[in-house]
């Protein structure tokens, strides 16, 4: 195989590896419906448990649920790429974080839940040269929840997470 071949397979993967676990990820904490339906081919399909939705179906399900939880964590990673010219697959893992609040309190108490989860990917290239979704598949293999603490183990205030209108996020994504 020559060293050009070799080179655009590597790159292919790293693009691939890319949108299922960063760009995928920050998407959806942020709550960055735009970002989030870019990832995805404009047929596309999201199945998890017995839901099975069209990508830009489930970006806006996402967006709304995830407006109720005050803090969202995905790290998406141990990714096994495969690419075959414009055509790829993604078995990933992730742990998925959240603090929501509780629908059996009385109280309005919050819940965190932690939850174990994996990703399979169909990916294309399409012809604007951009990796996308084309079909996503989510199994949940575990999860935890407890009451949501108000403070850190040290005793400061927990840190609710940050929504697309802080500084920071404004500054990640360039906008003004």
């Amino acid at each position: 195989m020559n060293v050009e071949k070799q080179l655009a397979g590597l790159l292919a993967r790293e693009q691939v590896r890319d949108l299922v676990t960063s760009r995928y990820a920050f998407a959806v904490d942020w709550l960055d419906l735009e970002a989030m339906k870019d990832l995805f081919t404009a047929d596309s399909t999201v199945s998890f448990g017995p839901a099975s939705l069209g990508g830009h179906e489930f970006c806006d399900m996402w967006c709304n649920m995830g407006a109720g939880f005050s803090m969202r964590y995905h790290f998406v990673e141990c990714a096994h790429v495969s690419v075959d010219g414009d055509k790829g697959r993604v078995e990933a893992r992730a742990i998925v974080a959240g603090t929501a609040p509780d629908p059996k309190s009385e109280t309005g108490a919050s819940r965190d839940a932690l939850e174990g989860s994996r990703y399979f990917f169909d990916v294309v290239k399409e012809a604007d040269g951009a990796w996308r979704i084309a079909k996503m598949h989510i199994t949940f293999s575990w999860t935890f929840v407890q009451p949501a603490s108000p403070a850190t183990a040290a005793g400061a205030p927990f840190d609710q997470g940050l929504d697309t209108s802080h500084w920071l996020y404004k500054k990640m994504t360039g906008a003004s």
